[in-house]
C-alpha cells in the first residue's frame, strides 16, 4: 500500500470528536476502517486482480477491546474475481483514539464453503459411533442455512447401519461456529419420528467440560455461586471418570463429575457441575466446588 493512499484513507475515516456521540457510531467507523484497508490490499496483490476487478463481500466481524484505547476487528469474507470465488480470514488492530490500524492482514481459506458441512458429517459419524456403534453414510442435498454472522447451520438426511439391523434414516440439524471452525450443537432423530431429537450424552457430557476448560483458561470460573473467582495463570483441569446426567426439565440436563485442577505443580480435586440446554446445545452455568 502507498503512503498517499493509506494518508488518504486514514484521513477520510479517521475518528472525529463528533463522530464519537453513540458507541455504535465508533464501532462501525473502526470496521469501515479495517475493511477498507483489506480492500486496499487486495487490490493491490497483483496474483489476485491480474486484469479483473475484485469484489469483495464481508459476511462476518466481530469486534472486541483491547488496551490503550485499542479495538481488534476479525472476520470472515468473501471475494470474487471473475468466475472464481475464494475465501479469506481477516484481522486488525485498531487504535480508536487515533484512528490509526496498527495491523491488518488477510489469509486466504481453501474450501471453507465446505468446511461446515464436513465439521457436522464428521461430528454426526464421531456421536453415532459413540451412542451405538452405528456407521453413517450421507445421502445428497445436505442444506447449509444462515444463523447469524458467527454460525451457520448444516442439516439433511443419513443412513444409520446398526448391527444386526436395518439400515435407517436418520433426519439431523447441526451448528457450526464458523469463526472457530468447530460444532456447538448437533441433533438427530430417525426420520420416522417428527419429535424429541436426540442429543448424545457424550455431546452434553462434551459440552460442559469444553465450556469449563473455556472458563478456566480465560482465568475466570464460578467457584461454589461465586462468579468470576481468579484460579491463578495458566490453570487446566482433567476430568476424571465418566460424569452423571441427571433430567431437570424437558430441555435441561444436569452434569456432575470430578475434576482435578493443576496450577504449576499444584493440584486440588474438585467437583463440576453445569446445565446444559439439550435443545439449543447450549451450557447455562458451569461450577466447580
Amino acid at each position: 500500500m502507498s503512503a498517499g493512499l493509506l494518508t488518504s484513507l486514514l484521513g477520510s475515516l479517521t475518528l472525529s470528536p463528533l463522530s464519537v456521540s453513540a458507541q455504535e457510531n465508533i464501532d462501525n467507523l473502526v470496521t469501515d476502517l479495517c475493511q477498507s484497508s483489506i480492500r486496499v490490499k487486495l487490490a493491490a496483490n497483483r496474483e489476485i486482480t491480474e486484469n479483473n476487478r475484485n469484489d469483495i463481500t464481508f459476511e462476518t466481524v466481530e469486534r472486541s477491546r483491547l488496551s490503550r484505547g485499542q479495538t481488534s476487528i476479525q472476520g470472515q469474507a468473501r471475494v470474487n474475481n471473475g468466475n472464481n470465488q475464494r475465501y479469506l480470514s481477516y484481522d486488525c488492530v485498531v487504535n480508536v483514539n487515533e484512528g490509526l490500524i496498527s495491523r491488518s492482514n488477510y489469509t486466504f481459506r481453501n474450501n471453507i464453503a465446505l468446511s461446515s458441512t464436513r465439521l457436522c458429517q464428521e461430528e454426526l459419524k464421531e456421536t453415532i459411533a459413540q451412542d451405538f456403534d452405528g456407521l453413517v453414510t450421507f445421502q445428497d442435498g445436505l442444506e447449509t442455512y444462515y444463523i447469524s454472522n458467527t454460525e451457520e447451520g448444516v442439516r439433511g438426511t443419513a443412513l444409520v447401519n446398526r448391527s444386526q439391523r436395518e439400515e435407517q434414516p436418520y433426519r439431523f440439524n447441526c451448528t457450526v461456529n464458523i469463526q472457530r471452525g468447530d460444532v456447538t450443537r448437533i441433533s438427530y432423530t430417525p426420520t420416522d419420528e417428527t419429535d424429541n431429537q436426540t442429543i448424545s450424552d457424550q455431546r452434553i457430557i462434551n459440552l460442559c467440560h469444553n465450556k469449563l476448560r473455556q472458563q478456566i483458561s480465560s482465568n475466570q470460573i464460578d467457584i461454589g455461586g461465586i462468579i468470576g473467582i481468579n484460579l491463578g495463570t495458566g490453570s487446566t483441569i482433567d476430568f476424571q471418570e465418566e460424569p452423571e446426567i441427571f433430567n431437570l426439565a424437558d430441555n435441561e440436563q444436569r452434569v456432575e463429575g470430578l475434576g482435578i485442577i493443576s496450577e504449576g505443580f499444584q493440584q486440588r480435586r474438585v467437583n463440576y457441575e453445569c446445565i446444559v440446554n439439550v435443545e439449543r446445545g447450549t451450557v447455562s452455568n458451569a461450577t466447580i466446588e
